[in-house]
């Protein structure tokens, strides 16, 4: 017997499927190499803008948006345009081979992943991550309040127990492809 949370998906073809939650070992793995891979990117971003522009950008106002506000903006681009580029996958998750996924099984649009970014602020960045720690260790979806406004979670795609991917389920359309 699994230890394992999972959850029930009903597919647009009326098929339930039951999926493991990634585990919040899993999560706090991802999001640590997504917050190594923004700081890298960061990095990298400050020396280009150094070579190009010299000490002279690292003045006034420039600083004040160059140390606290691109950081921020690169985290919640980072977010965003990875898990819309890569269905769900930041790097982290990938890695991991976790992903984020509508409840009704839908890789997330838009809307959701912004969401999910707006309020990592409360989840993760205000409270040095006590917040969605619990949230996820106590919800029954494992959801931290991001998930919960968006209507997501965040699953396993290679669960110990399942030989299927939700993308094999929900790509049935007929009979023949069942």
């Amino acid at each position: 017997i699994s230890n394992m949370k999972s959850i029930e998906i009903t597919t647009a073809q009326n098929v339930t499927i039951e999926y493991e939650l990634a585990s919040l070992r899993e999560r706090i793995l991802a999001y640590v190499l997504d917050m190594l891979a923004i700081v890298v990117g960061y990095y990298v971003l400050v020396l280009l803008m150094k070579a190009v522009f010299g000490n002279s950008l690292f003045q006034g106002l420039s600083t004040f948006i160059i140390v606290w506000l691109s950081p921020v903006a690169g985290f919640f681009l980072y977010n965003i345009l990875l898990e819309i580029w890569n269905g769900g996958q930041t790097l982290g998750k990938k890695a991991m081979n976790i992903k984020v996924v509508r409840l009704d099984g839908k890789d997330p649009e838009w809307g959701d992943v912004v969401l999910r970014a707006m309020l990592h602020l409360v989840d993760s960045l205000t409270s040095v991550g006590v917040i969605g720690l619990l949230l996820i260790k106590t919800t029954g979806k494992s959801q931290r309040l991001g998930d919960m406004a968006a209507h997501t979670t965040v699953i396993r795609l290679f669960g110990s127990h399942f030989m299927f991917q939700l993308e094999n389920i929900l790509n049935i359309s007929s009979l023949e492809t069942y």
